[in-house]
């Protein structure tokens, strides 16, 4: 399960996880170098204790002290001491698994590898965190359909924007939807999870969302963070207010929701339908199929919209009649590599996760997403936007 899901308790409880987890972490670490480094070294354990207590003040900051509001500029914080916090923590826990060994084999090459291998993972997340998040690469594929229709169709596709990551980065955010324009598209969708909180990220880059141009318009979808799961809300209407302005924030981007709606596409015989969010537990589900679908006939191409791309496995089993499902949800895993000939990551997934999928004359294809919640490095598995092209066989 998510961190993210740590908001059901309360932040007191969630200050004592972390603080237990750093404190397990960091106290494992002073005993090995406490017992293993030669006294020359000792310079080492003390920096270790050093920043060990920098990052316990930042979280007692963070939890008690500064007053999180419900905007970009005080909440800016949060995802720097997220991204910085979580390379440290995971080079150091590189380093522990090398470390450990330290305690049963006094050899000095075992901490030295040690070093050098948490060395070289903070080095290289913290690569992705500055450079490969913004790394936008253009992938491109087309689809043969013997479905006809009118004319082909170019679709730039990008979901899981995570906005509010991009605050300070406006910049790299510009150079995004530059790029998706320069494409020429007919049509923009968006597949979900335009925000990671609150409905106010997207506030600040409505000037920059109005500039995507298509020839039959800008599409999204809600995603699993578009109704404020992941945040301490005072009570339900709170919450239900900021969804509100989530859809009206749309609306002055320009960009039509479809909320279990469907679109038909002038000249084109093409059906775009978007579902809301609908997802294994925990995430919950929004989707009304039978309304998102009423009234298609079969002389129409069908395009979904569905962020999870878990539903594709219910449209294979119910709905012969949709011919392409645009997902994104799982960013790829942000780790790995997919260069066309392999498609691996070390999470090992198991169901379809990045790229495009066929059974007989039905696609799915997963985006790897653009942007992230928590921790926005990338390595291998860069910001994608997709571009799709529809012809006929």
């Amino acid at each position: 399960m998510s961190l993210l899901y740590l908001y059901k308790y309360s932040a007191f409880e969630v200050f004592l996880i972390f603080l237990g987890i750093f404190l397990l972490i960091d106290g494992l670490i002073a005993f090995i170098l406490k017992k293993r480094l030669p006294k020359r070294n000792y310079w080492i354990y003390k920096l270790h204790l050093i920043v060990a207590g920098v990052v316990y003040i930042s979280l007692l900051w963070a939890f008690f002290i500064h007053s999180w509001e419900r905007n970009l500029e005080s909440f800016s914080p949060f995802f720097f001491l997220t991204n910085h916090l979580s390379i440290l923590y995971l080079s150091k826990i590189f380093f522990l698994l090398i470390a450990l060994f330290a305690l049963f084999f006094n050899k000095k090459i075992i901490i030295k590898t040690a070093f050098i291998s948490g060395l070289f993972v903070f080095i290289i997340l913290l690569w992705g965190l500055y450079w490969g998040r913004f790394n936008f690469i253009i992938k491109e594929n087309v689809i043969y359909t013997q479905h006809k229709i009118n004319t082909s169709l170019k679709i730039v596709f990008i979901s899981d924007l995570h906005v509010g990551q991009y605050y300070g980065h406006e910049r790299e955010f510009e150079q995004l939807i530059r790029q998706i324009n320069n494409q020429h598209p007919d049509l923009i969708v968006l597949g979900g999870d335009m925000i990671c909180f609150f409905a106010e990220e997207m506030k600040h880059f409505v000037p920059y969302l109005k500039q995507l141009s298509a020839k039959y318009g800008v599409y999204a979808i809600h995603g699993n963070h578009d109704y404020g799961d992941y945040f301490w809300w005072k009570n339900k209407k709170e919450k239900l207010w900021n969804h509100r302005m989530l859809e009206y924030y749309y609306e002055l981007a320009n960009i039509r929701l479809l909320n279990n709606e469907q679109v038909t596409l002038p000249e084109a015989s093409i059906v775009l339908v978007g579902i809301e969010n609908c997802g294994h537990i925990p995430y919950g589900c929004h989707a009304d199929w039978e309304k998102a679908l009423r009234g298609i006939t079969n002389d129409h191409y069908i395009i979904l919209l569905a962020h999870d791309p878990w539903n594709w496995q219910k449209v294979l089993a119910q709905y012969p009649q949709i011919k392409l499902t645009l997902s994104g949800h799982t960013h790829a895993y942000q780790f790995g590599i997919d260069n066309g000939r392999t498609r691996w990551s070390p999470f090992n997934p198991k169901n379809p996760w990045c790229g495009l999928y066929s059974r007989k004359d039905q696609y799915l294809y997963i985006s790897h997403g653009v942007g992230s919640a928590m921790f926005s490095a990338r390595v291998g598995m860069w910001p994608e936007i997709t571009v799709l092209t529809l012809r006929n066989e």
